[in-house]
């Protein structure tokens, strides 16, 4: 662990403020500043300084490579140090926080995000509405198909590295602004040295976890886990095992969260699918899924799920009600029928008798009347009850596998992808 810096400390031409919420960690920290009176002038009232500790300055510098030279709404800008001194004439991004000393932690200045993280927004609702989540996971699409078309991967997308713009209590009133920020670990075409398997274990695809090489289907995979999380309340997959293996079994968002729909619920599985030929092939296919959800995921309107096979048992229940209400009472008329015409002495010459088909799904919907030959009075008729609905979905994982939690009195499940997902359903 580095040191920390109080309040007041001079850092370049920055003063901190504070350390910020979750701020500190391993590899390094992150301080509220604001910039010296000579250096304010076109400078933001508050910015963020990132700073990372011992050999963890390469993730830094890794990290300014990529952000410098990328300029998206729905990417953490990296802003200039306005340093004494320049860089061959260009602007200077990275710096030591304490030029004289040789063990200084290097740091780099981005924007300051008022609205804080996912992580800490989801700590606080616990989930989000389902139009909250589809409109963040769209613009962190959005901010991924830009840094794609550098031949970048982020590699590290998770509910602590998507900040929101807007502080949180104005988040509900105004449409969020999201930004991925932390390419730390990112991979590109011109770093082929990264080896080791770097990533959150809850967010990353189970063939990178493995081992694998990096692809923009890793990305996918964590950004449909961080779409899952924001409508459940945690993550998919939420244990491991092993070291880079994976228990790819999980409840299906609609179980634990009624109002999510069945189409918005296949655009999840799909991201989360556990081999990558079932998973969108690229991230605008992704995008492309999240703009044309239905209207139906706007907050205030509960859908219930009926997931496949569902709304066939519903209507062959329905319908099973329908055929005993008829027979019951077409047995109470001939009954009563035949009483009385026994009781005046009348012998009747036809009647009717109710056949009912037994209960299955080929003719649930059927009712058959016979006619017959002689008097008859039926016996209360009898019915096979309906197929019962289903109360889980099978969903089977994938080449990797991690423990996860079910829905309150509810047994974890596992979903298989049909075809369009037979290895996953699907961070």
């Amino acid at each position: 662990m580095g040191t920390t810096y109080p309040r007041g400390t001079i850092i370049g031409p920055y003063e901190i403020v504070s350390l910020m919420p979750s701020g500190k960690g391993g590899m390094g920290a992150v301080y509220l500043a604001r910039p010296r009176p000579k250096y304010a002038a076109g400078s933001p009232p508050l910015v963020a300084l990132k700073m990372a500790y011992g050999s963890h300055n390469d993730f830094l510098k890794y990290e300014i490579e990529h952000m410098e030279r990328m300029s998206h709404p729905n990417i953490l800008r990296v802003l200039p140090i306005p340093y004494v001194g320049t860089n061959h004439g260009r602007p200077v991004f990275i710096a030591k926080a304490e030029p004289d000393n040789p063990k200084s932690p290097f740091y780099i200045v981005v924007e300051y995000m008022r609205g804080g993280s996912i992580e800490q927004l989801l700590k606080q609702r616990k989930r989000l509405t389902p139009s909250e989540a589809v409109e963040i996971a769209s613009q962190v699409a959005a901010g991924l198909e830009h840094i794609h078309s550098y031949n970048v991967i982020h590699l590290d997308i998770k509910d602590s590295n998507i900040l929101l713009r807007k502080p949180l209590s104005r988040f509900g009133a105004h449409k969020p602004e999201v930004v991925i920020s932390d390419f730390g670990i990112s991979w590109s075409t011109d770093r082929r040295q990264l080896a080791t398997v770097y990533g959150s274990q809850f967010y990353t695809a189970p063939e990178r976890a493995a081992g694998g090489p990096p692809h923009p289907q890793n990305d996918i995979f964590s950004l449909g886990a961080l779409l899952y999380e924001m409508l459940v309340g945690r993550p998919p997959f939420t244990s491991v095992v092993v070291p880079g293996t994976q228990i790819m079994e999980h409840s299906r968002p609609s179980v634990l969260n009624p109002q999510v729909s069945p189409d918005l619920e296949r655009v999840i599985m799909k991201a989360l699918a556990t081999e990558p030929a079932y998973r969108y092939q690229n991230i605008q296919q992704f995008q492309a899924d999240l703009a044309n959800l239905p209207k139906i995921t706007r907050p205030g309107r509960v859908r219930l799920p009926l997931l496949q096979g569902t709304r066939e048992y519903l209507i062959i229940g329905l319908s099973s009600v329908a055929v005993l209400l008829l027979a019951l009472i077409l047995t109470v008329v001939s009954l009563n029928a035949s009483i009385a015409e026994l009781e005046e002495g009348h012998v009747a010459t036809t009647s009717t008798a109710v056949v009912m088909p037994t209960a299955t799904a080929a003719n649930l919907n059927v009712l058959e009347v016979e006619a017959s030959a002689t008097v008859s009075i039926p016996d209360p008729p009898t019915a096979t009850p309906a197929a019962g609905r289903p109360t889980s979905t099978s969903i089977s994982g994938g080449p990797s596998s991690v423990d996860s939690a079910t829905a309150p009195g509810s047994r974890a499940t596992s979903t298989t992808i049909p075809p369009t997902n037979t290895a996953a359903p699907t961070p």
